[in-house]
């Protein structure tokens, strides 16, 4: 019952107040969000359930921590480099998106498939929508604000 409640409240302060939900405050195993964020359609009319595994998560997870801690005296490298994460998944082989990355020795493989003439692959790009979603997700945990409390100035 919870779970039904919760996906008309949601429905309905999206189309009648405007309000879309962007955060779920809840325990581990609940249904609710299952049941309604999960089943939101995208702007390629799926559903993000499902698509995002949980090898990928714990990747962005990693890249995450890892542009943090090779640039902890640095905000603006800091910054750039939670960016070039984000574009990391994004791009594909028809349109890579490598304005950010950083250059050929790091863990950044296209840099260095680049720099040997090497073909790089994207093999696990994640779709756009997917993207589109965790867009304004990367916009707060790359705000100067959060990163700031990261320096080892």
């Amino acid at each position: 019952m919870e779970a039904a409640a919760n996906v008309k409240i949601w429905n309905r302060s999206e189309k009648y107040r405007n309000v879309c939900c962007t955060e779920f405050l809840g325990h581990g195993d609940s249904k609710a969000y299952l049941r309604s964020l999960s089943r939101k359609k995208l702007s390629d009319s799926k559903t993000i359930y499902g698509r995002l595994r949980d090898k990928t998560i714990d990747q962005f997870q990693r890249y995450y921590g890892t542009a943090i801690r090779s640039n902890a005296n640095n905000l603006e490298n800091m910054k750039k480099a939670i960016w070039a994460t984000y574009f990391h998944k994004f791009s594909t082989d028809e349109k890579p998106v490598h304005h950010l990355s950083p250059g050929p020795d790091t863990w950044y493989t296209y840099r260095k498939a680049e720099q040997t003439g090497d073909f790089h692959s994207h093999e696990h790009a994640i779709p756009e929508a997917v993207m589109g979603v965790m867009k304004p997700i990367y916009r707060d945990l790359a705000h100067p604000d959060l990163l700031s409390k990261c320096l080892h100035e």
